[in-house]
């Protein structure tokens, strides 16, 4: 009964999106499987921001699959896999896109599509400036650190990732979440800085205290990861800190 309602609710929300928006369906006729009305829309920059703007109110996952939905999947799809090419872009895209949130939902959506690059998630990750204009990044920042963090581990030599490679220092992040990639990147033998920090003595690894860590990086990083992979989600609810655990030092 809830269910239904609540999909009777976002039906009237579409149809009032269209009636105060009487070319909306036309421009995403108009649009759908076809790149170069895709591209000429593009260059309206004001225009082609409104549009997202408005489609970005529509719940996407719903199980009614219409029309309507199937040119805003086409629309942001193809906006993201083609019309994206620099950091920029973003900036022209959401210029009519003031809810946060919104941004947010369309990044999330952005990094969960795997037809952007490793490159092309570097390079947005290496701009703060970028990334704090955009805004709300706790809701949207954490899958895309993780592939990166990934991406790097598999070009990386044994120790040779330093905590700033991973864990951008000008960006207020979830600590359970910067204690998961310190301790994936232990796990993996990728870690270059965590002895300079003090937090792990190295004569107490090699005497045994290697198992115990690596014990604990796997219940705690390793589910976790796959869990959030398996389901482009957020890592912020989840506890995994390791204030506890005592390590000997010298």
């Amino acid at each position: 009964m809830v269910d239904h309602l609540n999909q009777e609710l976002e039906v009237q929300k579409e149809v009032s999106i269209l009636n105060m928006n009487g070319n909306l369906f036309d421009i995403l006729d108009s649009c759908y499987r076809n790149p170069k009305s895709m591209e000429t829309f593009w260059d309206k920059k004001k225009k082609f921001s409104k549009v997202l703007s408005l489609i970005l109110d529509v719940k996407l996952d719903s199980s009614a699959k219409t029309t309507f939905h199937r040119y805003i999947d086409y629309f942001i799809n193809y906006t993201i896999v083609f019309l994206i090419k620099k950091n920029d872009d973003f900036l022209q895209l959401f210029s009519e896109v003031n809810d946060k949130s919104k941004r947010a939902t369309f990044m999330d959506r952005y990094f969960s599509n795997d037809l952007i690059s490793y490159e092309m998630v570097c390079m947005i990750l290496n701009d703060e400036e970028l990334i704090k204009k955009i805004g709300s990044h706790h809701e949207w920042i954490e899958y895309p650190l993780m592939l990166r963090t990934s991406y790097l581990f598999s070009i990386s030599k044994e120790r040779g990732v330093d905590e700033t490679d991973i864990i951008p220092r000008e960006l207020d992040l979830d600590c359970s979440f910067k204690e998961y990639l310190l301790s994936w990147s232990f796990e993996e033998k990728k870690a270059s800085s965590l002895f300079d920090m003090g937090k792990i003595d190295r004569d107490f690894i090699w005497r045994g205290g290697h198992d115990k860590l690596v014990s604990i990086a796997k219940s705690f990083c390793f589910a976790a990861f796959a869990s959030t992979h398996a389901r482009r989600g957020s890592m912020s609810n989840r506890s995994i800190s390791l204030e506890n655990v005592t390590l000997p030092t010298k």
